[in-house]
């Protein structure tokens, strides 16, 4: 896995690495502190990572980078999936047989018109000529080759030109699991309804395509969306079953066990062999096959040689987040598992009852604790609910499992259905509930947050290796740590929501206005809205430690407004999503789509009219222009933000003399004005003399002509480029 993981890293950068495991192999030898039988698993594991710096290192400097990015190649390949969702191109998952001629077998996307996209079919074997590019960065910080080739893609395809259908194979076993996974949902639907049966879809076999955004949204913020893709705790529960089936029906222990190696491997292959389930499929094969030839195991062995077994067999698995989630998750429950206190036959009921609800308690926070810095460092964020929530749904899923599982064997003789749609209803009304506290989704962008949070983790680690005198005081200290990085990152998130502020931040794409008022957050974007520009924005409420929207105010329409708002509400709980009311019919036709979208969010849509106040705490917004949508171009916006007597105006980069007259009104009588960028590409300068400017500020130098600004700053007003957030109203 090292040589795609540390691709990237300078082949000094990587031998420096190296000693690094190394020396700590001789610290361990002088310093030798470890528990009893770990000392063999530490070194391996230092080896291992030593070992693969080393190798790595020297790949890089003999093959690395790869030859054929850039290159313009003849490609024959067949299409695996379609996702015809964008409004004006086609995205296509090809698996490769041959590039220029050669046997190259790679997964690629690549992308067509709409129109040619239309006339292909999955399992259609293609030609074509086409560039090779790598998976592009975004400015934002986002990681495209970590993240797609995490997901086993190797190259993204451009430029896509001479394009032949040869012909349609399906692949048999493909087709009839994705036939198997289709009926099974559709049944589960038709017994249910839509939303339960989408539901019980995505519990039993990962099936995710019809859950609404909202309850994957909930169940994030409650830090319970592992629930809803398929994981050891999922084939735990499934196997539990199938284990006490085979008991009643008196079948021996080995007879057992290779029944379940059989029903993992099938269940890993109807489930689409998703990482997750491959990670705890494997480790119950391993811990299986272990029992056979010794009667016993190890959790720590079995554990990384699944995860092992998964790495050699797709070494970009690396890059997969929800891997090393579902790794560490397991490995806090093994950690906790040899310090647990453990029931006695001679205890009584309520003796047992509370070990077990202990145990229960403690697992949830191990798991979590061993996951948490990777959670909160990765997505900037957590849910303060998560230890509770965790536990609590652990229960209930248990049941909705057996349940979906019921419906499909006995569903039409019984009326399992009904009682499934009351307990779904409930539940998805509980984790709405929770979702929509303001604070149960806390930010770490906290300095002290993030120390917190490291010292937990490296604490917690220590119970690992480390042999300790007094485990119960080491738990307790777990626990304080907790505690404390929960409460700091909650203070943290209420300072934030709560410190009083109007902060202009800018980008290239577009502009966001962040309005904080009495707990109270509005956002204002003004930009072309693309997907690109939707992370911008989940981006700068990240970077300001916002967990929570009342009001997102869009300043104009875009033929990817619907795309920019799936990525944002996808991303962020949004209360109120305000859009100015559509006078053409594009943006009828938008309006209809956006309302449509956010159904599934339970997101409000409010429109409002030029001119109008729209109210944000003790802050105003008045939009004074909008240009009129029309395929391809640009907004042009012009509005103010009111603060009792204070007035700030903001002008997107267009053409001064194509505006409204109530806009140049607007603009005339501005004492505080904003030149902002709105991802247009055609270079319109700002070149007017006004004459009650001042303060004027800009994202790009060359928006502001040399003549304006000499005016200006002749005239005693200051003129500044912006490029970081700040404070409009200072």
């Amino acid at each position: 896995g090292g040589f795609s993981f540390f691709a990237d890293l300078t082949p000094q950068l990587k031998m420096i690495l190296a000693v690094l495991p190394i020396i700590s192999i001789v610290a361990i030898f002088i310093f030798d502190n470890l528990k009893l039988g770990r000392k063999p698993f530490v070194i391996i594991v230092l080896s291992a990572l030593s070992l693969t710096l080393f190798l790595s290192a020297i790949w890089s400097l003999i093959f690395y980078p790869i030859h054929l990015y850039g290159d313009n190649v003849s490609v024959s390949a067949k299409i695996y999936d379609i996702d015809d969702s964008g409004l004006a191109s086609v995205k296509l998952i090809c698996k490769t047989d041959k590039i220029n001629e050669k046997k190259n077998r790679h997964t690629v996307i690549m992308y067509v018109d709409k129109t040619l996209g239309q006339a292909l079919s999955e399992y259609d074997t293609v030609s074509f000529n086409a560039v090779v590019s790598e998976f592009p960065d975004r400015d934002d910080g986002f990681d495209g080759r970590s993240y797609y080739v995490s997901r086993g893609y190797s190259a993204v395809l451009e430029n896509v030109t001479n394009l032949t259908i040869c012909g349609n194979v399906p692949d048999r076993i493909d087709k009839f699991i994705d036939n198997s996974r289709l009926r099974i949902a559709n049944k589960l639907k038709l017994r249910t309804d839509f939303e339960t049966g989408a539901f019980l879809s995505a519990l039993i076999i990962g099936e995710r395509t019809d859950l609404s955004g909202n309850t994957a949204l909930n169940f994030s913020r409650l830090g319970i969306s592992h629930i809803l893709a398929l994981s050891g705790m999922h084939l735990a529960i499934l196997s539990i079953a199938i284990d006490f089936l085979l008991k009643r029906f008196r079948v021996t222990k080995k007879p057992r066990v290779l029944i379940l190696i059989i029903f993992v491997i099938l269940y890993m292959a109807l489930t689409g062999f998703s990482t997750s389930v491959q990670r705890s499929g494997i480790m119950l094969i391993i811990s299986s096959i272990l029992f056979l030839l010794s009667n016993k195991s190890d959790g720590i062995t079995t554990l990384l040689l699944s995860v092992t077994c998964i790495v050699a067999v797709n070494p970009n698995s690396v890059y997969d987040t929800s891997l090393w989630l579902s790794a560490f998750a397991t490995l806090g429950v093994i950690v906790y598992a040899e310090i647990s206190d453990k029931t006695e036959t001679e205890m009584t009921f309520k003796q047992k009852a509370w070990i077990t609800f202990k145990n229960g308690c403690l697992i949830s926070v191990f798991a979590f604790c061993a996951t948490f810095a990777l959670v909160a460092l990765r997505f900037d964020g957590f849910s303060v609910a998560s230890v509770i929530t965790t536990l609590i749904f652990s229960f209930v899923i248990q049941v909705f499992i057996y349940g979906g599982i019921l419906l499909l064997l006995f569903g039409r003789i019984l009326p399992f259905g009904k009682i499934l749609v009351l307990l779904s209803r409930g539940m998805l009304w509980f984790a709405e509930l929770v979702s929509s506290w303001k604070f149960s989704y806390v930010a770490t962008n906290s300095f002290v947050v993030k120390l917190l949070i490291v010292v937990l983790s490296v604490f917690f680690f220590a119970f690992l290796v480390f042999e300790m005198k007094s485990k119960r005081k080491g738990v307790i200290i777990i626990l304080i740590l907790l505690i404390s990085v929960f409460a700091a990152a909650e203070i943290s998130t209420l300072a934030n929501r709560y410190r009083d502020d109007a902060i202009y931040s800018p980008s290239a794409n577009g502009d966001t206005v962040l309005l904080k008022s009495n707990g109270e957050i509005s956002a204002i974007y003004s930009g072309k809205e693309f997907t690109d520009a939707g992370w911008e924005v989940l981006d700068c409420f990240s970077r300001e430690g916002i967990t929570y929207v009342d009001n997102l105010i869009l300043a104009s329409y875009s033929y990817t407004t619907i795309d920019f708002l799936n990525v944002v509400i996808d991303g962020i709980k949004v209360d109120v999503i305000h859009l100015p009311t559509p006078t053409t019919k594009e943006e009828i036709g938008l309006a209809e789509g956006v309302s449509y979208l956010l159904s599934s969010y339970g997101t409000s849509l409010e429109f409002y009219d030029l001119l109008q106040y729209v109210e944000c705490g003790e802050y105003g917004y008045r939009l004074f222009e909008k240009n009129d949508y029309t395929y391809g171009s640009y907004p042009q916006n012009a509005y103010e933000i009111v603060l009792g007597e204070k007035r700030v105006s903001y002008l997107s980069v267009c053409k001064y003399e194509e505006l409204s007259a109530s806009a140049k009104a607007l603009l005339y009588n501005s004492e505080n004005l904003i030149i902002g960028s709105i991802g247009n590409t055609n270079y319109y300068i700002f070149d007017m003399r006004l004459p009650k400017l001042t303060r004027i500020q800009y994202y790009d130098s060359g928006r502001l002509s040399d003549e304006a600004r000499e005016y200006y700053e002749k005239n005693g007003a200051s003129t500044e480029c912006v490029q970081t957030p700040l404070s409009i109203f200072d």
